[in-house]
């Protein structure tokens, strides 16, 4: 839980670790974290899937590409 909330901060130095670490526990975490409500913390979880490259997880980068965020799009885009 405290990793799904260092996602929703605005500083680099707090999420771009918590990123990091999620992807190294694997896609459960950043999967949960697509769904929230924050478009920021759905950013920063298409980040880690990006990041992860797990063929298994390109139906959801599939249907990301429709997120009303386009920094969420633009990382599904380059996952």
């Amino acid at each position: 839980a405290e990793l799904l909330e260092r996602l929703a901060s605005p500083e680099a130095t707090i999420h771009e670790p918590a990123i990091d670490e999620l992807v190294r526990i694997g896609k459960s975490p950043l999967l949960q974290a697509l769904a929230d409500q924050r478009s920021h913390v759905r950013a920063n979880a298409m980040k880690g899937l990006a990041r992860l490259a797990d063929p298994t997880t390109l139906d959801v980068i599939t249907v990301s590409l429709s997120d009303s965020d386009p920094w969420v799009r633009t990382w599904a885009a380059l996952a």
